[in-house]
């Protein structure tokens, strides 16, 4: 009889099921077929159509799947109202031999039916069930309508089963759902329950954003204390809480039910961020490895960053994560995992699961760390992706490294920028470039001219590597570059002067402008793929924080932190400069920067502190550039070039030779730079004697921008409308490259044989070697379409404006 009724309900009840609204649907049909009038026998044929195609729409979402699913298989799904109706004879005579009222046990009876399908009607009024209704039945009311208008009569059967049916349908899941909803609760835990311990993502999504869980937190709270899975979370959740004695246990309730929600919007978006919030909180920690535990499907990307994670964490982490197969990405920078808990990450992550990116920037894990990753990377063959910046190991770690990337031949990105790898370590890791490697990055290293030169030799040979950065190492070892370069493509988009060019990417390059926006470049298909704006004023200057973050100076002194994922400004630094035109990153966390105050000052970018104030200078300073890790040069409208001790904040040297003011400053190799002035000339600068070894002429106008492009060749480009590429040993000018209309004001060295300008009208042009290889270019690599854009600052890259009137002289 149970049995019964549910299938009635959930399957053929007109208001809930979808059957009947087929029916109805069918049947207007071929009331329409059955008219003479040509038009309204075609309206018919539009309700079929439309009742196909309706259908097909929403069986192509899940959502509505499993809604169909559980209307449609309902007696299947509840066996248990099957077995209660055979028994039901049994009861009754039981009852009756007892002398128990009859009234009472039908009572018992209805409430037990009542409670068992009060879900099922639940089902009927879901938003996914509105949405159906609503797909289907405006359209066909539309045809009804259309019918009754041309029908002389019309029919009081399309009348009320094709309007006024759908418009109570439609009013009832308004009115009905949030009562019914509850009255269920306890049956949402326990579904809610089946479906965490059946790892069945789809269904928990399902349930909650059925029920609107992260808009009604009361309902939220019954359901955490109904469910016996939720409920062990929320208690372990509480006792972290009530530890502060400030808190009431109405905190730690608030706390408990709101992490949950956190964790079920996580599942919705498939990434859950806990960067920061679990620091010292040991059961908010178990709770969030039970939770991670489930399996859940939809839940891909994991963010643990800055919470100090000790080792002990880890090895629980790795204990109750074992065989996880569904973190995609997982990201652990700025913990304390030491080399003990990157071991026990090792371990878990030694046989292949679905991971594919693994982040542990500063986690303090040295030689040892290193090694059992490099034993992880022989084994494990899902990870893609490696990130391990700022973990003090030096060669011995980068051998060990290097020797799993031998066995591990389909990484595609491997970033080990701010460590201790020296010459040594460098040729281990170019020895072992022989797989699918796309990405290297060997950035604030201790890599000398031997390491520096293996690598790039070892990436002339790869087939697949695109991008390495070995900048800001003590060594250089660029390959020359004799060949000519040919323009090849006009980017347009900034409506002003374009300030200076970084490089982002392996073709991928940034700029700012004077019309107050950063713009990024995809130089593979010659588009602009996004447009950063918070500046208030002209952007001057550009330099990398990071592989996600670009740092831009403004005309009112203002240095914005932009994040290159989201594109959004993530901080502002206020640096009292007056006007910001020169920025570079000084090692791992910080940025120079200079400007019209005639000062250079280091700054803190996650707090925006300023660390040090060099003075010196008498005029703007137009340039900084970074030439070791304690070395800094400068340039400045007072004519010199300045090196500094970054340590002891004192000038060690004063480089005097231009005839006017200084705009452009590279670094090259050999510790020496190259500077560029108002006296149309460039100067090359050795630091060790504090003298001009050379002195490059041919521009008839000022050199606003300077780009190395190889061990032997400069670039300039000009107030002229020129760029002019120089041999560093012989002094001559091997080419002179005309096409800009405009002063230009940018240079960015992108590979050995491309360059990217960008001049004062605003346009960018990209220049490249009609002898270049093509293997930078991977448009056919699906690999490489689907590979994220890794970002870099390219250090000898520069080109500022001459800035505002009102501060020249």
């Amino acid at each position: 009889m149970l049995s019964f009724t549910e299938a009635m309900i959930s399957g053929v009840c007109p208001f809930v099921s979808d059957s009947f609204d087929t029916m109805k649907d069918i049947l207007f049909a071929f009331l329409c077929f059955a008219a003479e009038d040509a038009f309204v026998q075609a309206l018919g044929a539009l309700t079929l159509i439309w009742l196909v195609t309706f259908h097909i729409i929403l069986l192509r979402d899940k959502r509505c799947q499993l809604e169909f699913a559980s209307n449609h298989l309902a007696v299947l799904s509840l066996p248990t109202f099957s077995a209660d109706s055979t028994d039901a004879s049994k009861k009754a005579i039981q009852a009756k031999a007892e002398k128990v009222s009859w009234t009472k046990w039908a009572f018992s009876k209805a409430s037990g039916m009542c409670s068992e399908l009060l879900p099922l009607l639940y089902k009927q009024f879901t938003p996914t069930k509105r949405k159906m209704l609503l797909w289907e039945n405006v359209p066909q009311a539309a045809l009804a309508i259309l019918y009754l208008a041309l029908v002389p009569g019309g029919s009081t059967v399309v009348a009320v089963l094709n309007l006024a049916v759908p418009i109570v349908q439609v009013t009832g899941t308004f009115v009905l759902f949030k009562p019914l909803q509850r009255r269920i609760a306890p049956k949402l835990a326990s579904k809610l329950d089946a479906a965490l311990e059946a790892a069945d993502g789809d269904q928990v999504v399902r349930l909650k954003d059925e029920a609107g869980l992260e808009n009604d937190a009361g309902l939220f709270r019954e359901i955490c204390v109904e469910s016996h899975l939720l409920k062990e979370i929320s208690d372990l959740i509480q006792s972290d809480s009530t530890r502060e004695v400030t808190r009431s246990s109405t905190d730690a309730w608030q706390n408990s039910w709101s992490f949950c929600a956190q964790w079920f919007a996580a599942l919705s978006s498939g990434e859950w961020d806990l960067s920061g919030k679990l620091e010292g909180k040991d059961n908010l920690f178990k709770a969030m490895v039970k939770m991670v535990s489930f399996n859940l499907e939809p839940l891909r990307n994991l963010k643990l960053n800055s919470n100090q994670i000790p080792p002990s964490w880890a090895k629980e982490l790795a204990r109750r994560w074992s065989g996880n197969q569904t973190i995609v990405r997982l990201e652990m920078s700025e913990n304390a995992l030491g080399a003990d808990g990157v071991e026990a990450l090792a371990r878990c992550f030694q046989p292949s699961t679905r991971l594919e990116c693994l982040v542990l920037d500063s986690n303090s894990f040295g030689d040892k760390g290193a090694e059992a990753l490099g034993t992880m990377l022989t084994q494990n063959r899902s990870v893609r992706e490696l990130s391990v910046r700022r973990n003090q190991f030096g060669d011995n770690g980068a051998k060990a490294v290097a020797l799993g990337l031998k066995s591990h031949r389909s990484l595609m990105a491997l970033i080990l920028d701010a460590n201790d790898i020296a010459d040594v370590g460098g040729e281990a890791l170019a020895d072992a470039l022989d797989g699918e490697l796309q990405t290297l990055h060997i950035q604030l290293n201790k890599l000398g001219d031997r390491g520096c030169k293996a690598l790039e030799e070892a990436e002339q040979r790869s087939k697949t590597l695109v991008d390495l950065n070995i900048d800001d190492n003590d060594g250089e070892a660029w390959a020359a570059e004799e060949s000519s370069l040919q323009e090849t493509a006009t980017l347009t988009g900034h409506r002003d002067t374009v300030g200076q060019a970084i490089r982002t990417g392996a073709a991928t390059a940034v700029t700012c402008s004077y019309d107050r926006t950063l713009r990024v470049w995809d130089l593979m298909t010659s588009t602009c793929t996004a447009t950063l704006t918070g500046h208030g004023s002209r952007v001057y200057a550009l330099c990398m924080v990071d592989r996600f973050t670009v740092a831009s100076g403004s005309q009112s002194g203002e240095v914005k932190i932009f994040d290159l994922r989201s594109g959004r400004c993530t901080a502002t630094i206020a640096t009292g400069h007056g006007c910001v035109s020169a920025l570079c990153r000084w090692g791992n966390d910080q940025i120079a920067t200079g400007g019209s105050d005639k000062t250079i000052r280091f700054w803190e970018v996650a707090s925006g502190r300023c660390v040090c104030t060099l003075r010196g200078h008498t005029d703007f300073v137009r340039a900084v550039r970074r030439v070791t890790a304690t070395l800094l040069a400068s340039a400045s409208d007072d004519g010199t070039v300045k090196t500094w001790d970054r340590r002891t904040e004192q000038c060690l040297a004063t480089l005097k030779g231009h005839e006017g003011k200084v705009f452009a400053l590279v670094r090259l190799s050999h510790g020496s730079v190259a500077s560029g002035g108002r006296d149309d000339t460039i100067k090359i600068w050795c630091l060790e004697t504090a003298a001009c070894r050379l002195t490059l002429t041919g521009h008839t106008d000022a050199v606003w921008a300077l780009a190395r492009l190889g061990s032997r060749t400069l670039a300039s480009g000009s107030k002229d409308q020129t760029i002019r590429l120089w041999n560093l040993v012989t002094g001559a000018c091997n080419q002179v490259l005309h096409g800009h209309g405009a002063s230009v004001r940018a240079l960015v060295r992108m590979d050995a044989a491309t360059l990217v300008s960008g001049d004062d009208s605003g346009v960018l042009k990209v220049w490249r070697s009609s002898e270049a290889t093509p293997k930078e270019q991977l448009q056919g690599d699906p690999r490489r379409r689907e590979r994220p854009t890794r970002q870099v600052e390219v250090s000898n890259a520069s080109g500022l404006s001459e800035g505002p009137s009102c501060f020249l002289k």
